[in-house]
């Protein structure tokens, strides 16, 4: 008789999610958040309708979450199977058999006991309806019945971890769209005030007043800064069609609407981080991994009832007859009834390597749920840190774009009181651009990265019907 490895793994997985867990965040968290960790639908405190529409078209219409959507519906199905399989399961029929014995084989007991002799061919009408029923004694089929709830959960929740990478990306795309916007405005913006100084110098070395280097070294300046409008308009064109697949949009979609869209704005407001533990129960993909863990867990139920005899009711009643005339007659009426115990005594170490395969895959689970929580913790960490760095870094890029615009209006007096020229006014205006160029540019960062941080968090997603 095969020895039980025990059953006490069939028990809950409640006590086994115990990883640890710091009580806070080392990264401190801004100054006075505004929210709430986890809100929902957090990109409509910005205010942009344009935005909101994406997302809700993202929503709805992203061919991810779509095919997303079917393995979810092909996981219940699953689910739905496996648990009939420990049902009673009937089934009926109804057919014809012709027989014809052979010559050798005519003498039988007849139904009441006597002799007699069964014809050579004969016909035999029947209507049956098999019933099979496996009870499950041991518990296997529960564990079974688990495992695929369990799987099936954690398809549920690998949704909820895309649809919240979904929203990120549309959040991060519009304003990549933004962003570039702004800088081919600077651009375009820099590239005339250039053009400007480059005919000044001209005009002053046909004068003779300035060299031929200066009027070069004004051209190369000129070609320098046209030279980057195309590859921030291939970025754009890039950026644009990244959110039409998003949005399970035509590739050309936003390209006529995209420039009323508001641009990127200055400030946003601030998020609680709130505690880890908050963090592991918020976040889908913990939740995931934690759902195949349990899936796992009751794997290794499965593969302990493998040791243990299978209990089974078998029974197949049926109206039996040689002719369709009296098929319908009670007299006609037969049964069969089995109950069947299966047991696989002796298997070659099939069941044991099961086993050690089961259990196998459970740790392999909890080291994956394990190293989840910790990488959750360190993004968390991390996305706090950088928004820290760009916001500080933004703040000095605004404070030194008010002091080039102070000087760009001192300088805009001085020309015109006459106390410099119209080439030295250019040259005041074209820092202002390029400092303004650099906080552009650290203003789509700071969004992009304010973004990253509600990914990081779970931050939730409520989509109201009437969007």
């Amino acid at each position: 008789m095969p020895t039980c490895p025990g059953v006490s793994i069939l028990a809950p997985i409640t006590n086994l999610l115990t990883p640890p867990v710091i009580s806070r965040f080392s990264i401190p968290d801004q100054p006075v958040p505004d929210g709430v960790p986890g809100s929902t639908n957090w990109w409509r405190t910005l205010n942009i309708e344009a935005l909101n529409q994406l997302i809700s078209q993202a929503i709805t219409n992203n061919f991810d979450l779509q095919i997303a959507s079917e393995k979810l519906n092909q996981s219940r199905s699953l689910q739905t199977q496996i648990a009939s399989a420990f049902r009673p399961n009937i089934s009926a029929g109804m057919g014809l058999t012709k027989v014809r014995n052979s010559d050798n084989f005519l003498q039988s007991i007849s139904p009441d006991g006597g002799q007699g002799f069964i014809p050579a061919e004969f016909d035999q009408w029947t209507i049956d309806a098999p019933v099979s029923w496996e009870l499950d004694f041991v518990g296997g089929g529960r564990r079974q019945v688990e495992a695929a709830r369990a799987r099936q959960s954690s398809v549920a929740e690998s949704i909820n971890s895309l649809q919240l990478l979904i929203v990120a990306e549309v959040v991060d795309t519009y304003f990549s769209i933004t962003g570039l916007l702004d800088q081919i405005d600077n651009l375009n913006e820099s590239i005339q005030l250039q053009s400007q100084s480059h005919g000044l110098i001209r005009k002053r070395v046909l004068a003779g007043i300035d060299s031929q280097i200066l009027a070069e070294q004004a051209a190369s300046q000129l070609h320098n800064l046209t030279s980057r409008k195309p590859q921030l308009e291939a970025q754009l064109t890039s950026q644009l069609r990244r959110l039409s697949l998003l949005t399970g949009s035509q590739p050309s979609i936003y390209d006529a609407v995209h420039s009323q869209w508001a641009r990127t704005p200055g400030s946003v407001p601030m998020i609680d981080s709130g505690l880890p533990s908050d963090l592991i129960r918020r976040r889908p993909d913990i939740r995931q991994a934690e759902r195949l863990l349990a899936a796992s867990t009751a794997d290794i139920g499965v593969a302990i009832a493998q040791f243990y005899p299978k209990f089974y009711l078998l029974g197949k009643p049926q109206l039996l007859s040689s002719s369709a005339i009296n098929l319908l007659e009670t007299s006609s009426f037969a049964w069969q009834f089995a109950p069947r115990i299966e047991w696989a005594v002796f298997s070659g170490g099939r069941n044991k390597a099961l086993l050690d395969a089961a259990r196998s895959r459970q740790k392999e689970a909890m080291i994956q749920y394990e190293k989840l929580v910790i990488q959750a913790l360190g993004e968390v960490e991390s996305s706090l840190a950088n928004l820290g760095g760009i916001q500080r870094q933004y703040h000095l890029l605004m404070s030194s774009h008010e002091s080039a615009q102070i000087a760009t209006s001192l300088s805009s007096l001085r020309l015109e009181s006459g106390e410099i020229s119209q080439l030295d006014h250019l040259d005041v205006h074209r820092e202002l651009l390029a400092v303004d160029q650099l906080r552009l540019t650290a203003r789509t960062a700071l969004i992009q990265s304010w973004v990253r941080l509600h990914l990081a968090l779970a931050s939730g997603v409520d989509i109201p019907q009437d969007m």
